[in-house]
């Protein structure tokens, strides 16, 4: 469970000083652990598995709408036609450093989402979303997260921050040169702060869920806070062939 592993985390490493995020507050690094930070991330987990909502085990079922949205107007996607390929994602590398390419999880459907480390409550509530669609469809389904910060955003900070949601999530960072086509061409927004006397600074950034298809088409852009449920009916829709 995540609290175990913050546990276990304060435990193993005892060295280097917290990094504070964008509003101020220390982010837990080896050997100083923020107990009030690891909560409150604990705390947007949590909370978006409950918004997640009831997932249920089997596939498909008679879904009413070529838009998966479960009824709801507020959680209607921005709909993508005609389907075309999604942008690439060529040039960033992944938490190990590593060339990577949505080729790689071509034959899944898979939800793309940008955001940064430092962010305090939209990325993890997002990203604990994209864990509870992991678990409810590990063999269909892949969930990448492309940082818009990539100064602060290293492999390594990245591989860190996304082991608190204990799910096989892609973090992905590159060259500020390269983050920034990449987010231009997924229509992505990301307006930097004014950086305080400790050099830390907020990014506003747009927030929601890219769905591509199996067949690497660009589908959906569903709203922040879409629960998991909407997002699994989507996922059943793509891989059925709707």
């Amino acid at each position: 469970m995540l609290f175990g592993w913050l546990r276990r985390r304060w435990r193993r490493d005892r060295s280097t000083d917290a990094r504070p995020d964008g509003g101020g507050n220390p982010i837990p690094t080896p050997g100083r652990l923020d107990w009030g930070w690891a909560i409150g991330l604990a705390a947007a987990v949590a909370l978006a598995a409950a918004l997640g909502g009831c997932v249920g085990g089997a596939g498909g079922g008679g879904a009413g709408s070529d838009v998966p949205s479960d009824g709801d107007p507020a959680f209607q996607p921005r709909v993508f036609e005609p389907a075309g390929p999604a942008p690439s994602l060529d040039g960033l590398v992944d938490t190990a450093g590593h060339p990577f390419s949505l080729d790689a999880l071509r034959g899944r459907v898979v939800l793309v989402n940008f955001g940064y480390t430092h962010c305090p409550d939209v990325c993890p509530t997002t990203l604990a979303i994209g864990r509870e669609v992991l678990r409810a469809r590990p063999d269909q389904v892949g969930v990448v997260f492309v940082t818009v910060d990539p100064e602060r955003d290293t492999p390594a900070a990245l591989a860190s921050y996304l082991r608190f949601f204990e799910a096989p999530i892609v973090g992905l960072t590159g060259s500020p040169d390269r983050i920034g086509s990449v987010t231009a061409a997924w229509g992505v927004t990301a307006i930097f702060g004014e950086r305080d006397a400790a050099g830390n600074y907020p990014v506003t950034h747009s927030a929601g869920t890219y769905v591509v298809d199996p067949d690497g088409r660009l589908r959906y852009l569903y709203p922040y806070g879409t629960p998991a449920s909407v997002l699994v009916h989507a996922v059943d829709a793509l891989v059925e062939g709707r």
